[in-house]
C-alpha cells in the first residue's frame, strides 16, 4: 500500500522563497552580521549597492534556508531590464537585455553547511535560468571566497567578466552572457538542483508558487517557454512514428495492472493527453475499458504532429498548443496523462500549475516516464546517457523532483509504480511478471535510441551501442507511474 507520508519532508532543514517585504528585515539583518564578519559578498560593489536599492525593491527573488525557524542563509537575485546605467556604475559590465545579478549565499555562519549552499543556490539558479530566461547573469564574488567561486566556474560554467577591483573589498565578477553561456549555466544549475533536493531530503521550494502568490508571474519568460519544443526539435516524424508504435506495444500491457489498481472517475468523464505527439499511445489506450465512454482531447504543440493525429484519429478532439499555456477552461478535465512528457520539459514546475488549473477537483494527473537516475549498467552506456542529460534542456531524471513540486500545487501523489526494464527476455516478445518487463537487447536498445538522435551525442552512443551488442552485457533503467490527485 502506497504511504503519502513517505514524500514529507524528513530534515529540520527547510528552503522558501521569501517575500521581498514580509522578510526584508530578517534579510538586512542577516546581511548585517555577515557584513560584521566580513563574510558579505554585497561589499564587492553590486549594481543593486551602487542604486542605492533596499532588499524590498526592484524584481528582486530572495531565498532562504532556515533552521529551527531561523534564518541562517540567503541568496537573492535582482532583475536589471535595459539598465546598462546602472550596471556601470555598480562596476558589472553594462549589458542590454535582462540581466539577473545574484548575491549571495549571506550566512550566519559563513561555510559552516556547504549542503544548504548548494541547495540554495541550485534551486536559486535553476529556477530563474528555467523560468525566467534572462539574456544574462551576473555574479560577484569577494576574492576571500575561493570556494564560491570554483562553485561558479566549474558547476555553473560562469567566466570571468569583470576583473577584480579593489573598492574596499577586492572582487571578481563571473557570467554567462548570450544564449549559449546561458544555455551552460542552466544546464549545470538543474544538476545542482538535483543534487541539492537530495542533499536535503526534502521537496525544493516552488518559484511558480511564490511567484502566484506575489502576483508577480508576469515575471515568468512564458511567450519563450510556449514556443520551445525540446522533444521533437532534434527528430523526425517519420524516425519517431516506429519508434512510438514500438514502444506502445511494450509499455501498454505493462500499465493494465496499473490502471486497474487505480479509481478513475466514472464516466462520462473528460481526458487530456499532453504532448500527445501522433497520438499513436493514446489511441491504444483509449480502447481499454476503463475509459468506455471517456472523451479525449489530444495536445500538441508540433504542427506536423497535429495534423498527422487529425487525419488518422478523428475521433479525438486535438489542440495545437503548449503543456505551459492550454488554454482550456479551468476545472474541465477530470482526467489529465503526461506519458513521456515531463522529462521533455524545460520548467515541470510551470506546467504542474497549468494541470492543476485545467483538473476538476478530485481529478487525475498520471504520469508514466522512464527514469535515467535508476540506469544499472556498464560504464560506457552509463557514461552515455549522462552525457545527454547534461546537454539536454530537458530532464530525464525529473520524476525524483515531481512529488515535491506537484505537492505544492495542490496535486498529492496517491500512487506509484515502478517496472524494471531489462534485456533478459529469452526471444523476440516481452517477457512481463510483477514489476518487471524483460526485453530483447535490440528492443531494449530501441527504446534508448531517442538519445542517439542529437548529434551531439552521436559519437558517445555509436560506441555504447558497439559494445552494447558486442559485449553481451546486460542493463536496466525503470519505467515508472505515478498518479496524483487533485485535493
Amino acid at each position: 500500500m502506497f504511504d503519502s507520508k513517505q514524500c514529507e519532508p524528513r530534515m529540520e532543514l527547510e528552503i522558501r522563497w521569501l517575500s521581498s517585504h514580509h522578510h526584508e528585515e530578517q534579510i538586512r539583518q542577516l546581511r548585517s552580521a555577515a557584513q560584521s564578519d566580513g563574510a558579505s559578498l554585497e561589499r564587492a560593489g553590486s549594481a543593486v549597492a551602487a542604486a542605492g536599492t533596499p532588499p524590498g525593491s526592484r524584481d528582486a527573488i530572495h531565498l532562504g534556508a532556515f533552521v529551527a525557524g531561523c534564518l541562517v542563509s540567503a541568496a537573492s537575485v535582482y532583475l536589471f531590464r535595459d539598465e546598462s546605467e546602472t550596471l556601470s556604475r555598480g562596476g558589472l559590465p553594462a549589458l542590454p537585455g535582462t540581466v539577473a545579478h545574484c548575491i549571495g549565499p549571506v550566512e550566519a555562519e559563513p561555510g559552516r553547511d556547504p549542503v544548504v549552499r548548494r541547495a540554495l543556490l541550485g534551486t536559486l539558479q535553476f529556477m530563474l535560468l528555467s523560468l525566467i530566461r534572462p539574456d544574462a547573469v551576473l555574479v560577484t564574488i569577494a576574492e576571500s571566497s575561493p570556494e564560491l567561486c570554483a562553485y561558479f566556474t566549474e558547476s555553473l560554467k560562469l567566466q570571468e567578466k569583470a576583473p577584480p577591483t579593489s573598492a574596499g573589498c577586492r572582487s571578481i565578477t563571473l557570467g554567462a552572457v548570450g544564449p549559449k553561456e546561458v544555455r551552460l549555466a542552466l544546464l549545470g544549475a538543474r544538476q545542482q538542483y538535483h543534487a541539492g533536493s537530495l542533499d536535503v531530503s526534502a521537496p525544493l521550494p516552488s518559484l511558480v508558487k511564490h511567484l502566484e502568490r506575489e502576483g508577480r508571474l508576469d515575471l515568468v519568460d512564458i511567450e519563450r517557454l510556449k514556443s520551445e519544443n525540446l522533444y521533437i526539435q532534434p527528430l523526425s516524424l517519420k524516425d519517431e512514428l516506429p519508434r512510438l508504435a514500438a514502444q506502445t506495444r511494450i509499455v501498454l500491457p505493462e500499465q493494465r495492472s496499473r490502471l486497474a489498481a487505480i479509481e478513475f472517475p466514472p464516466a462520462p468523464a473528460d481526458f487530456l493527453d499532453l504532448g500527445a505527439g501522433p497520438g499513436v499511445y493514446v489511441a491504444a489506450l483509449s480502447k481499454e475499458p476503463v475509459f468506455a465512454g471517456y472523451r479525449f482531447t489530444a495536445l500538441d504543440l508540433a504542427p506536423e504532429m497535429v495534423l498527422f493525429g487529425k487525419l488518422n484519429r478523428p475521433k479525438f478532439r486535438w489542440i495545437q498548443a503548449s503543456a505551459y499555456d492550454t488554454a482550456e477552461p479551468a476545472a474541465s478535465y477530470d482526467v489529465v496523462q503526461g506519458v513521456f512528457l515531463f522529462v521533455h520539459l524545460m520548467s515541470p514546475d510551470l506546467v504542474l500549475r497549468e494541470i492543476a488549473r485545467v483538473l476538476k477537483p478530485g481529478g487525475l494527473l498520471y504520469v508514466l516516464d522512464v527514469n535515467d537516475s535508476t540506469f544499472r549498467g556498464p560504464p560506457v552506456i552509463g557514461e552515455m546517457i549522462e552525457f545527454h542529460t547534461s546537454i539536454y534542456e530537458g530532464d530525464r531524471k525529473v520524476l525524483d523532483l515531481l512529488p515535491g513540486l506537484a505537492s505544492q500545487h495542490g496535486l498529492r501523489l496517491i500512487n506509484k509504480f515502478a517496472s524494471q526494464l531489462t534485456n533478459q527476455a529469452p526471444g523476440i516478445d516481452p517477457v512481463y511478471s510483477p514489476d518487471r518487463i524483460d526485453l530483447s537487447r535490440e528492443a531494449l536498445w530501441g527504446m534508448a535510441s531517442l538519445i542517439g538522435q542529437r548529434p551531439e551525442v552521436r559519437q558517445k552512443f555509436d560506441a555504447a551501442q558497439s559494445y552494447y551488442f558486442s559485449s553481451g552485457c546486460d542493463f536496466s533503467v525503470e519505467l515508472q507511474t505515478q498518479v496524483y490527485r487533485r485535493g
